[in-house]
């Protein structure tokens, strides 16, 4: 992608499988929706899918409506310094599941995860939840509304830095 370039990829009804790396918003703004009941995103394949990942860099990643994406390893949002990663999970039946791997809210960029309006996100790994993880990085993770939830199960969770005792996100 080039910087200023745009691209956004709607699922609705229908099932979209990636077995391999993914970035939204490398260098330009990518845009991922997933949305209503039978809308299916599977990343699969152990590789990272990346929300935001280079400096102007803007990602976006929608699952609302009762739409679903499932996937194997981690989740950076806002990976890369001078990134932006939005993640919503918005309505019932909405779910956002990983059986491995971490999510991480603001590696080094801007990062925000919502969970709303009955939303799900399941993170089932025995890897870290992290919020702000490096100096610089901002990370948000908001959980609102009745019946949203974040269930981790396994592993760690880390709240403005990584376990290195050095990081610094807020």
């Amino acid at each position: 992608p080039q910087p200023g370039s745009t691209g956004t990829v709607n699922v609705n009804g229908g099932t979209l499988t990636v077995n391999g790396w993914v970035e939204l918003g490398r260098s330009g703004t990518g845009t991922v929706n997933v949305t209503g009941a039978g809308s299916l995103l599977n990343s699969a394949g152990g590789k990272d899918f990346q929300v935001g990942m280079d400096s102007g860099g803007v990602g976006n990643l929608n699952i609302t409506a009762g739409g679903v994406m499932n996937h194997n390893w981690w989740v950076n949002i806002a990976r890369g310094a001078g990134s932006t990663g939005n993640v919503n999970v918005d309505g019932v039946g909405s779910q956002l599941n990983t059986s491995a791997g971490r999510i991480v809210v603001g590696e080094d960029g801007v990062g925000n995860l919502t969970v709303s309006n009955g939303g799900l996100v399941n993170h089932n790994s025995g890897e870290r939840f992290m919020v702000g993880k490096n100096t610089g990085a901002t990370g948000t993770a908001t959980i609102t509304g009745a019946g949203s939830h974040f269930q981790k199960t396994g592993g760690e969770v880390f709240i403005g830095g990584d376990d290195d005792g050095n990081d610094l996100g807020t």
